[in-house]
């Protein structure tokens, strides 16, 4: 995919107009450009623009997260292990308000909730949800958020919510794995 389309795609992902998107790094009419494929960004501005919405270099050329499963999947995932990360982001121990570290704690969180529900561990799974809810706002966040809402959907058996959830996911772009691996009611 070209720089303009991923772009594109983060954008209308996190609900931004092009001017949003661009203002204070580039004019809106270059990005949009840029956007269409017919004129190329430094990646100086790239970076600005990327830094400015919250949108690490690494998700940009990789956003699908249902692919970012680690050797952690394949160890014995238990609700131990879940406390103990708990208890350290509690503490402060891991993050100290670093979004890469918050990014790589969600995709953990991601895999601890997905692996709960497929084992019928709801306490555990909702507590992975309160966790994920205490994210700050980082763009790229939003989608963790809002798988944790659609697990929270299942779990109240509120078919409407998990529908709505997978037209949202659907219209933001995410690739199409993560709605695959995604459990139905």
């Amino acid at each position: 995919m070209l720089v303009g389309e991923c772009l594109k795609k983060l954008r209308l992902f996190l609900g931004l107009t092009q001017k949003e998107m661009s203002q204070g790094i580039v004019s809106e009419s270059f990005y949009s450009r840029v956007e269409r494929g017919t004129r190329k960004i430094k990646i100086v501005d790239l970076l600005a623009l990327l830094n400015k919405n919250g949108i690490h270099l690494k998700d940009f050329f990789n956003e699908d997260i249902s692919n970012q499963e680690s050797d952690i999947v394949n160890s014995s995932i238990n609700s131990n292990q879940f406390e103990i990360l708990t208890v350290k982001l509690s503490q402060g121990e891991m993050l100290e308000n670093k979004a890469s570290e918050i990014r790589e704690l969600a995709k953990i969180a991601f895999i601890f909730l997905r692996t709960f529900y497929q084992k019928g561990l709801i306490d555990e799974t909702k507590k992975v949800i309160k966790l994920i809810e205490t994210f700050p706002p980082y763009p790229l966040l939003a989608v963790y958020k809002l798988v944790a809402q659609y697990y929270q959907g299942l779990i109240e058996k509120d078919s409407l919510k998990v529908e709505q959830i997978r037209e949202l996911i659907k219209l933001s772009g995410c690739e199409e794995s993560l709605l695959k691996d995604l459990p139905k009611l």
